[in-house]
């Protein structure tokens, strides 16, 4: 099968959150079982945008540039050239299916509809900020998403009923075999992530060292913002953004996960339970069905003393870690989060997709 996966954003290396990460796993387990797959994506900023800027207009070239350090071709555009790209690669890669998700989905799906080449979009959050368009009314357009609770939140809004399609986690990447636990972890130090109630946790334990980690997608401003506000507090070590997480989660005691909006799954829950690590975290969105047995879940108003609390029983209970971190190692062994698994589904998903535009 040809697969083109296309989006309106950075893609990995460059770009490493939960979204891209999954794609990226998703697709070279795809292209190691014998799959061709492709990638259009927004070029790198700074000097490689350059360097390949500049070598585009000597050569007369299209203004991107093709790598293949992901182990398949990313094509890359110079920013406002994703949609564009993504016709010629139909033309010339042929695809049987398109992929699609967030920025510039509806108009990346519209092509490959003028196309006549069946086209999933994923949906991967509840905002629906990317909806900057209406979607193709055809058989050719399929939706697919990534938690139970996304697809219900999906027929509450358009009365469609998308595929689940778990987010793929190559637990190897991420599990520690030597940890030495010290800190209480927030991953991703924003409003909408619990930011605000993260450090007011924070100030409620001065006894408990905490590691705030950078995310991989905020605003240069808001991102300063933020980190001065948490390197304020004392008990607070600021991490930035790395793409080698198990060097965070090696020094995670506890992982918490304070978020304020309707998460539509929740990667970071699974990337620390693989080693054990319980995590504390508000029962919203599909963050439960992310984190199974292998943690505390707390009302989305509950305040930051009750969080402080739930924390403090982990940290002082032996016996309570113990259980929460086995079931956390349990639950990152279900079936449904098995990484082949998902990409054996996600190619039946395709094939039956492809299977109804074709009839």
């Amino acid at each position: 099968m040809r697969i083109l996966y296309a989006l309106g954003r950075h893609f990995v290396p460059e770009r490493r959150s939960g979204a891209e990460l999954s794609a990226h796993t998703l697709l070279q387990i795809l292209t190691a079982e014998g799959q061709q797959c492709e990638v259009v994506a927004v070029a790198a900023r700074g000097w490689r945008l350059l360097k390949n800027r500049i070598q585009a207009l000597a050569w007369r070239r299209p203004l991107a540039y093709l790598d293949r350090r992901n182990g398949y071709i990313t094509h890359r555009a110079f920013p406002g050239g994703v949609v564009q790209l993504v016709g010629e690669r139909i033309a010339e890669f042929r695809p049987d299916l398109v992929i699609t998700a967030l920025e510039a989905s509806p108009a990346i799906a519209a092509v490959a509809v003028r196309a006549r080449v069946p086209v999933l979009l994923s949906i991967l959050d509840n905002l629906y900020l990317w909806l900057d368009g209406p979607l193709p009314e055809t058989p050719l357009m399929g939706l697919i998403c990534n938690s139970l609770f996304t697809r219900d939140r999906v027929r509450e809004r358009f009365g469609l009923s998308p595929e689940v399609v778990y987010p793929c986690v190559r637990f190897e990447d991420y599990r520690i075999t030597r940890i030495e636990p010290r800190f209480v972890t927030f991953v991703n130090p924003v409003y909408h992530k619990g930011l605000d109630k993260a450090l007011r946790l924070a100030k409620l334990l001065p006894h408990r060292r905490f590691q705030f980690v950078r995310g991989w997608k905020q605003p240069w401003r808001i991102a300063l913002e933020n980190e001065l506000r948490v390197r304020a507090a004392a008990n607070v070590t600021y991490r930035w953004r790395t793409s080698d997480m198990r060097s965070i989660y090696a020094r995670t005691k506890v992982l918490v996960v304070p978020s304020l909006w309707e998460e539509s799954f929740g990667r970071v829950i699974l990337e620390a339970q693989v080693s054990g690590i319980p995590v504390i975290a508000t029962r919203i969105g599909g963050i439960p069905e992310a984190l199974g047995s292998g943690g505390i879940l707390l009302p989305p108003d509950a305040p930051a003393e009750e969080w402080a609390t739930a924390v403090e029983s982990v940290l002082n209970d032996d016996a309570l870690r113990a259980r929460l971190s086995e079931q956390a190692r349990a639950n990152t062994e279900r079936p449904e989060f098995d990484p082949r698994r998902i990409a054996s589904h996600f190619l039946e998903v395709a094939a039956a997709h492809i299977g109804r535009c074709s009839a």
